[in-house]
C-alpha cells in the first residue's frame, strides 16, 4: 500500500478473511503471516528454497525456525512453490505441488529487485546487482550517486558485488553519498547485512555471510555453535538463545554469525557485526570480556561458548 486508504482496505479485507496463505518465508513473510495469526487467521506460508532465510541463516538454524512456526500452529510448505491462484474476482483457493489449498486471502512477499532503467537510460553502468558504485557511492558518471535497494555496493567481508535491501545500508549508505555529493570526502566501508527480525517470540538476526554463500565465495568455513540460557536456570527469565559463529579456516578470521532466541540473539549479533567489521580473528575474539550479573546475565555467555568451540575447531583444523 501507498497510502493510509490503502492500508485501511487491506486491514478490512483481512478482517473478513478466514485463511490466509503468504508467498515468502523471509522476515517480511513470516512477520506479515504471524501478523495475520494474531489477527484469528489460519495461516499457511509457502516458498521454493527449503530453509528459510536462506541468504542468511544456515541450514540447521533455519531449522529452528521451522519447528517454531510448525509449534505455533502455521502450516509450511518449504521447498514447494505456489502453482496457480485459483478464483474469479476474489480468491478462492491455491496449488501448491499439486494439492488445492483452500483459501480466501494470498499475501505475496518474494522480495524485490533492483530498478535500473532509469539509470541505464541515462548511460550509467548497471549490473545483475543493480546500479554500480564505487567507495564513495558515486555512479560511473562523475557526481551522481546511488544508494539504497537499487545500488549494486560491495560487501564488507570479502569486497565482492552485493545488493544489500536493508534499511540499515541505505541509512549508511546515505550519509556517504550526501557527504560526497555536497562536496566532502566520505568512503563505504561495505555491507555486512547485519539485521535482525522478529517472528512471533523469537529474535532472529545475522550478520556477514551464511556457510553456503562463503563457500561459494570461495571461503573454507568452520563454525561454533551454542545452544544456552541467557541467565543462570536458578534465575527468573531464563531463556534459550542459539549462536553461531562462522570463521575463514585460512585466516581464522570471523566472517559470520547469526542468533536466534526470544531475548538477546540481536545484541549478541551487534558484537559479531564489530569483530567482522575489524578483521578479527577468533583466538583475538575469544578474549572478549562481557560484563555479568545473574539478573541480567550468564557468566559464560553464549556468544563466549559459541566462539570457544569455533577456536578449538579453528586449531585443530591448522594443525
Amino acid at each position: 500500500f501507498t497510502n493510509p486508504e490503502e492500508a485501511q482496505a487491506r486491514k478490512e479485507a483481512t478482517l473478513r478473511s478466514k485463511k490466509a496463505v503468504v508467498i515468502g518465508g523471509g522476515a517480511q513473510g513470516l512477520e506479515i503471516a504471524f501478523a495475520l495469526k494474531e489477527l484469528g487467521l489460519e495461516v499457511g506460508v509457502t516458498k521454493r528454497s527449503p530453509p528459510p532465510f536462506p541468504r542468511s541463516l544456515d541450514p540447521d538454524m533455519g531449522k529452528i525456525i521451522s519447528k517454531y512456526i510448525e509449534s505455533e500452529g502455521l502450516e509450511i510448505w518449504f521447498g514447494k512453490g505456489i502453482d496457480r491462484i485459483n478464483g474469479i474476482n476474489r480468491v478462492e483457493s491455491v496449488e501448491i505441488a499439486g494439492e488445492t489449498i483452500p483459501t480466501d486471502l494470498v499475501v505475496m512477499a518474494v522480495g524485490v529487485s533492483p530498478e535500473k532503467s532509469l539509470a541505464e537510460k541515462a548511460g550509467i553502468t548497471v549490473d545483475r546487482g543493480g546500479i554500480v558504485t564505487d567507495e564513495r557511492l558515486q555512479t560511473s558518471v562523475k557526481d551522481v550517486y546511488a544508494i539504497g535497494d537499487c545500488a549494486q555496493t560491495f560487501s564488507g567481508v570479502d569486497g565482492k558485488p552485493i545488493n544489500m535491501a536493508l534499511a540499515t545500508a541505505a541509512f549508511k549508505q546515505a550519509t556517504v553519498a550526501g557527504i560526497n555529493a555536497a562536496g566532502g570526502d566520505a568512503v563505504y566501508d561495505g555491507d555486512l547485512g547485519t539485521f535482525v527480525s522478529f517472528i512471533g517470540d523469537l529474535e532472529i538476526a545475522c550478520t556477514g555471510y551464511n556457510t553456503p554463500i562463503a563457500e561459494r565465495n570461495g571461503f573454507e568455513v568452520i563454525s561454533g555453535r551454542a545452544n544456552m540460557q541467557i541467565k543462570p536456570r536458578w534465575m527468573p527469565g531464563a531463556k534459550d538463545v542459539s549462536v553461531k559463529i562462522l570463521v575463514d579456516v585460512s585466516s581464522g578470521r570471523i566472517i559470520g554469525g547469526q542468533s536466534i532466541g526470544e531475548e538477546g540473539a540481536a545484541w549478541r549479533v551487534n558484537v559479531i557485526s564489530l569483530a567482522i567489521r575489524k578483521k578479527m580473528c577468533i583466538d583475538e575474539f575469544c578474549s572478549l570480556e562481557l560484563a555479568y550479573c545473574p539478573a541480567i546475565s550468564e557468566l559464560y555467555d553464549p556468544l563466549q561458548a559459541a566462539a570457544d568451540v569455533a577456536l578449538r575447531r579453528f586449531n585443530r583444523k591448522k594443525k
